[in-house]
């Protein structure tokens, strides 16, 4: 019988400065900042008590590593600039840990839960990806790659096609899992609105 297959999980976070920027016409910077590390600290929590087997939040901030979060979550210093440096830095440090797996959650997913974590590891497969889009179908929310290099990360607008295809490019098999928890992401206020529609309550209660 083959051995489970280890997934480490990965949370990148740029910092604490001017975070979501985009939502600047609704909420005021301090307002900003705390609901970007509640986001953080939310996202931990679901990838722990989802079942990932250790967890790094990679960061260009110093100073989130006395930030309160749960200490069980390592922070990791980001050597290099970018979403996508910072996730490739994770690949290398899952790797280095003898990881199978790695699932990469952008954390501002105000329902994301330990339920939806267990879900995208329960899809995992070896040599295999699993990815969570945004409500649109076009951006990644959730990236699971086994090996965790399985292929150079690719973050941003409309990234989900292009990590689609450089799956398909590699002939790694993947999975789509379609979850309340990682549909919505908060970026904009119309992203707002969306979290207080009232079906949306209804996913968030259930």
């Amino acid at each position: 019988m083959s051995e489970p297959l280890r997934v480490f999980g990965l949370l990148p976070f740029r910092g604490l400065d001017d975070p979501k920027s985009r939502l600047g016409p609704v909420l005021s910077a301090d307002e900003r900042g705390d609901l970007a590390l509640s986001l953080l600290r939310q996202a931990v929590s679901a990838m722990l008590d989802g079942g990932i087997q250790r967890l790094a939040v990679i960061t260009l901030d110093e100073r989130l590593a006395c930030a309160g979060l749960d200490p069980r979550a390592e922070v990791i210093v980001q050597r290099s600039r970018g979403l996508n440096a910072a996730v490739h830095e994770g690949q290398a440090w899952a790797m280095v840990g003898g990881a199978g797996g790695l699932l990469t959650v952008l954390p501002d997913l105000p329902l994301l839960s330990a339920g939806d974590v267990r879900a995208l590891l329960s899809a995992a497969t070896a040599e295999g990806a699993v990815i969570a889009p945004d409500r649109h179908g076009l951006g990644t929310n959730a990236l699971l790659l086994a090996p965790p290099d399985a292929i150079p990360p690719s973050f941003g607008v409309d990234s989900a096609p292009r990590h689609r295809l450089a799956l398909v490019l590699a002939d790694i098999p993947v999975t789509d899992i379609q979850r309340p928890g990682t549909h919505l992401d908060l970026d904009t206020p119309d992203d707002l609105e969306q979290l207080r529609e009232p079906a949306m309550s209804v996913m968030r209660d259930a």
